[in-house]
């Protein structure tokens, strides 16, 4: 019987980096969600301590930012494939397919790039200068805010209105899909 350790660690292996294919079990996949939630918590905190620091020194909180910043790009990046890798193989193990996990990123994806749409025609129309809003005060920034929730068109606000539910209710069902129990062999290989 594997670790949970021995789980994590195998996920980022060669053979296992970015494979798709196959089957993971409720142990391989929730013991890489626990391991990268920890280490994820690493930079975080580097960020946290950052912006404490910018309160004493500015210009040793801006560098503790940077490494944080940087840090935290680094582990996303190097995490993302494996970590999304052993979510496809989780739910082939009890029977559905990754492309679940497309529909759900694919509504994030497209509501983020019409978001900073609207934002940038939001930015051009009213001459909005950001490097202004991290020295503006939490009135400004929530006027700023209300500016830019009038500022949105109809069409974009039905959208989300429609795409929120429509993503929560998709990330409960896969979330539970993550906590059966894996079935027997299937289209996606033998029982691991």
């Amino acid at each position: 019987m594997a670790t949970l350790w021995q789980h994590f660690t195998a996920a980022f292996k060669r053979e296992n980096y970015a494979r798709m294919a196959g089957r993971a079990t409720l142990a391989e996949y929730w013991s890489c969600m626990l391991f990268a939630l920890l280490f994820g918590c690493i930079p975080l905190g580097i960020i946290v301590v950052g912006c404490v620091a910018c309160l004493v020194s500015q210009a040793a909180g801006v560098v503790m930012l940077a490494v944080g910043a940087l840090a935290l790009l680094f582990y996303v990046f190097y995490t993302a494939l494996p970590m999304l890798a052993v979510y496809v193989r989780r739910l082939h193990d009890v029977g559905w397919s990754g492309w679940w996990i497309a529909v759900q990123y694919g509504i994030v994806a497209i509501m983020a790039v019409l978001e900073i749409g609207i934002f940038l025609h939001f930015q051009i129309e009213f001459a909005l200068d950001t490097t202004q809003i991290p020295f503006m005060t939490i009135g400004e920034l929530f006027a700023l805010a209300q500016d830019f929730q009038a500022f949105q068109p109809a069409w974009f606000k039905l959208c989300c209105t429609i795409a929120d539910p429509a993503l929560s209710l998709l990330g409960i069902f896969l979330l539970i899909l993550t906590l059966l129990p894996g079935g027997p062999d299937n289209r996606y290989g033998p029982r691991p």
